[in-house]
């Protein structure tokens, strides 16, 4: 769990800053992304609602680019993603 987001299961902001280091010499992307509305989200409907968004949109991430590259959880709904250029 040192590398790994403890709710989504992706990689951690720890993990992102280490693989970032060590990409240093190539050649990817980084691609920044968070969840609009999920603070209405926890007010209107519950943090466990916005927990089970934070966990659905964390695994879409991983499943559309995981043969990319890593998706990386930084915040409580942002997400970075590494993908490698060839």
């Amino acid at each position: 769990m040192y590398n790994r987001d403890a709710l989504t299961d992706v990689f951690n902001r720890r993990r992102f800053y280490l693989d970032a280091k060590a990409m240093q010499h190539s050649y990817f992307s980084v691609v920044s992304m968070d969840m609009n509305g999920l603070k209405q989200i926890n007010d209107s409907k519950g943090h466990s609602v916005g927990d089970e968004l934070i966990m659905g949109s964390a695994e879409c991430l991983s499943k559309c680019l995981a043969k990319y590259g890593k998706v990386y959880r930084t915040g409580g709904d942002e997400f970075i993603a590494i993908i490698k250029a060839d």
